[in-house]
């Protein structure tokens, strides 16, 4: 029976590691990569917090205008006696003189009046009301609404862009990681190859074909290149770290690229320039926001001129008591109307006016300047992804140029035509130019980013 508990547990034990490692190890294509950064990265979150803060926003503006309920319950004892009055005395002479004119029908009635007494107040009461109030008219109210509407629109530009830049940054990260990736991979090959060179030349220095020098030279190139390739495997760690944080995933998870370099160019053309003749600049994020904050100032201007009409609300209002008096002159029922005419302001809404039109005028300036920077933007962009393009090509013939002449010197070495001192320069030449060949990927992949991205076509 231990055994059988003992095997349960271990199995049990066994599953958990294999559950926890599973979700400690992400798999990634680059829109993978994006869409789960839309969805984690705290700041797409609070883009996203920001538009249901805009809708509420929305909502509280326009409850502004819907109809306003309050009710009230107030409560009053009062200590001691409570005051009485009595008016017959005061009326027994006219209802005398209305007795002579009608004998015996006010007698009775007056001595009633005269010996009664009435209080003015209630020892407990409670009195509740009821109002109910309605906007009828209201200038600033309307701007207001359309105000909350736009930015609620800009809030949503706010997050088209925060998108955008994330969805640049995760290309970038992970552009990068490739091009660290590939540049280390050819190091460890090479990293190979003068291990088996060293090895060679071990050996035939052993038997007197070649001096010491040409082994340490060999030596000294092999550990060279070690060198680089721990310190690539340092930037490799460390941007893989940059890539989880930028996706909100924890540092201690395993993340696996499944895309290489060779996907990405697929969708570059390295053949034709770039043209951005179709380009149209409403689209560009960044005009969007230009043309929202136009339209606040716009309406701030209209809402400054709106303060020159009246306000009109409407009210009803209910109110009773519970215990009331022997007299009450309590009004249940008032319907009204209040109506807020401005007259004269010494000048201050005038004032206001003018400030929200030169607010205006300078947000159209800006955003004529914006314009005309967006514009020149694009041609950047467009010119900087052609030169990318031109070096990576370049870059492509030295690479094969660079091989060619590397095999060649290690043949000519190992017949005795050449130094290992040429051997090694030709080694480093052969390195230099697969660092620049994934360099000038990694440019041109970036060039085209930047490029897809002020044409919102990421």
């Amino acid at each position: 029976m231990k055994i059988k508990t003992s095997l349960l547990l271990g199995v049990i034990f066994l599953v958990n590691i294999c559950y926890g490692q599973s979700d400690s190890i992400y798999s990634f294509t680059l829109q993978e990569a994006q869409e789960y950064a839309l969805k984690h990265n705290y700041e797409a979150k609070n883009s996203l917090l920001e538009i249901k803060k805009a809708r509420k926003k929305v909502w509280e503006t326009t409850a502004i205008g819907l109809p306003q309920v309050s009710g009230s319950i107030y409560y009053q004892h009062i200590p001691g006696d409570i005051p009485t009055f009595s008016f017959g005395e005061a009326m027994l002479p006219l209802f005398s003189i209305l007795d002579s004119l009608h004998p015996g029908a006010f007698s009775s009635f007056g001595e009633d009046m005269a010996s009664s007494e009435s209080a003015i107040a209630v020892k407990n009461a409670t009195t509740y009301g009821l109002t109910v109030s309605q906007l009828v008219f209201s200038g600033e109210y309307i701007v207001g609404l359309q105000a909350s509407k736009t930015f609620l629109s800009l809030s949503e530009n706010a997050k088209e862009k925060k998108e955008l830049d994330t969805k640049q940054a995760v290309s970038s990260s992970y552009y990068s990681i490739l091009a660290l990736e590939k540049n280390k991979a050819i190091l460890d090959t090479s990293i190979a190859n003068l291990n088996s060179t060293l090895k060679e030349f071990r050996i035939l220095n052993e038997k007197g074909f070649i001096e010491d020098t040409e082994v340490d030279q060999i030596e000294l190139t092999l550990r060279n290149t070690q060198n680089a390739s721990r310190t690539l495997e340092q930037q490799i760690e460390l941007s893989y770290k940059l890539f989880k944080l930028l996706l909100g995933i924890d540092l201690e998870s395993v993340i696996n690229l499944t895309q290489g370099f060779d996907e990405f160019l697929v969708s570059v053309d390295v053949v034709n320039s770039p043209t951005y003749s179709n380009f149209d600049i409403s689209n560009n994020i960044d005009y969007k926001v230009l043309e929202n904050q136009e339209r606040i100032s716009e309406l701030s201007l209209k809402r400054e001129r709106s303060k020159y009409l009246p306000m009109v609300s409407a009210f009803y209002s209910y109110t009773d008591i519970t215990n009331k008096a022997d007299f009450d002159f309590t009004i249940n029922h008032i319907v009204g109307l209040n109506v807020n005419i401005p007259i004269f302001s010494s000048g201050q809404r005038i004032a206001q006016v003018q400030q929200a039109r030169i607010e205006l005028e300078k947000t159209r300036n800006i955003k004529d300047v914006a314009e005309e920077n967006i514009m020149l933007m694009v041609e950047q962009a467009a010119y900087d992804l052609e030169k990318s393009i031109e070096k990576y090509n370049n870059e492509l013939f030295n690479i094969e140029l660079s091989n060619k002449i590397y095999q060649k010197t290690l043949i000519k070495h190992r017949e005795g035509m050449a130094s290992s001192l040429d051997l090694a320069q030709a080694h480093n030449q052969y390195l230099a130019s697969n660092s620049n060949y994934t360099n000038s990927i990694l440019e041109l992949l970036t060039s085209k980013l930047n490029y897809d991205k002020i044409l919102n076509n990421l």
